[in-house]
């Protein structure tokens, strides 16, 4: 997998800048780069998944309203529901998403705290534009 003109994946990058850090930092930069490849994971997932369209199902269909009053279609909750596993294998203390009424605690050690739109552009969806 390559991640740009000099080869270097994700997980190489993150895991370099991780490194670079030294004292109290170290630890913070491991535990943002082990998030990131959590998100990452489930991103790929999201995009699989939006690949194959309409076999995935009805995606695009209205599932209700966000708090801000928007409309909320049925890939915002399925991707608001591949994330948060994937956030609970990271060291996330609590995660806050546009798709949730409320934040959800995750990992009460964990040093960081998510907030996520998981689908940005979901009313594209049925328009065949980017989302």
């Amino acid at each position: 997998m390559n991640g740009g003109t000099n080869g270097t994946t994700l997980e190489q990058h993150l895991a370099q800048w991780a490194e670079q850090a030294t004292g109290s930092t170290a630890l913070q930069r491991v535990d943002v780069a082990a998030t990131l490849m959590a998100l990452a994971g489930g991103c790929r997932r999201i995009s699989e998944l939006i690949s194959v369209g309409a076999l995935a199902g009805s995606l695009g269909g209205t599932r209700g309203e966000h708090g801000a009053g928007d409309t909320q279609k049925e890939l915002d909750v399925v991707a608001n529901d591949i994330l948060l596993p994937a956030l609970l294998e990271a060291p996330v203390a609590a995660m806050a998403s546009e798709e949730l009424d409320t934040s959800i605690a995750l990992d009460g050690g964990g040093s960081l705290l998510v907030a996520i739109d998981p689908l940005d552009g979901s009313s594209n969806i049925d328009t065949n534009v980017s989302i």
